[in-house]
């Protein structure tokens, strides 16, 4: 899944209602110039490492089938 937000002109971060509900309404976030990682504030950190693995899996994957000629 991927979803997309918007910040306003006055700075506020809309949070999609699926990431919400998931989350809670206290969150973290770990920035780079990039990108950054979000999650709940009371979760371990070495689960947010394991969670991200995953993503970093799932983006590879998504590159890749970006890559084929007449993906899916």
């Amino acid at each position: 899944m991927q979803l997309e937000s918007k910040i306003s002109d006055a700075g506020v971060l809309y949070v999609p209602a699926e990431i919400r509900e998931a989350f809670g309404r206290n969150i973290s976030w770990i920035p780079n110039s990039v990108a950054a990682i979000m999650f709940p504030r009371d979760v371990p950190l070495e689960d947010v490492k394991q969670s991200v693995d995953l993503l970093l899996k799932d983006l590879e994957l998504r590159i890749k089938r970006s890559k084929r000629p007449n993906r899916p």
